[in-house]
């Protein structure tokens, strides 16, 4: 039984270190308001913190700013009626 404890635990270890290597993000913005600038922050900041995820900006219209996690909606300016603040983006990453 000691050996299927240690085998959890490596395997959790193993899962969580595959995520964050095959983690892909988008961040969808409105080229129309000018969010590139808000979207290639944050992009310097996830590639930072995240050096071995596939990140990419997706340009886009109707005031969206969206960001998106293996497919999954993690942030919606739409939704939230604001903008993520410094960290907030990572901070959902990390709780998932």
């Amino acid at each position: 039984s000691i050996w299927i404890a240690i085998l959890k635990t490596y395997y959790q270890i193993l899962t969580k270190a595959n995520r964050i290597v095959y983690m892909k993000i988008s961040i969808e913005y409105c080229s129309i308001w000018n969010y590139l600038p808000k979207a290639s922050s944050l992009e310097s900041e996830l590639e930072q913190i995240y050096p071995d995820a596939e990140i990419k900006l997706v340009s886009s219209g109707g005031g969206v700013f969206e960001v998106m996690v293996n497919g999954n909606l993690i942030f919606s300016k739409k939704s939230l009626d604001r903008f993520p603040e410094k960290g907030e983006i990572v901070n959902l990453i990390n709780m998932d």
